[in-house]
């Protein structure tokens, strides 16, 4: 069957990543079955409390044909001024999340 021009876009609240590789799956299998009929893609932002290079770390991966960008949020449990930079963080890892995909 033929691709329609359709785009779907997946905005999970789970979805595999590196520190839970069974979270999601059932959000990643349904993807995966569009997949033969319109152009579909993944945006998945998880907060992590591990301490990381960055505040805001991308991954891309093409898993199984799928374009997939998940973007680890790291957040600091009693830190005050995180409680403020934290919704600024997330928009923020949305936008070049999906500015990574339209790529």
């Amino acid at each position: 069957m033929q691709k329609n021009n359709i785009k779907v876009l997946f905005l999970p609240a789970w979805y595999p990543n590196k520190t839970d590789s069974m979270a999601g799956l059932f959000v990643k299998y349904h993807a995966l079955a569009l997949l033969p009929y319109v152009q579909v893609a993944v945006l998945h932002i998880i907060t992590v409390g591990t301490k990381q290079k960055n505040t805001v770390e991308y991954n891309y991966i093409e898993d199984d044909r799928l374009p997939t960008v998940i973007a680890y949020i790291q957040k600091q449990p009693n830190n005050f001024l995180d409680k403020f930079l934290y919704p600024f963080r997330y928009f923020l890892a949305n936008y070049k999340g999906y500015k990574l995909i339209k790529q």
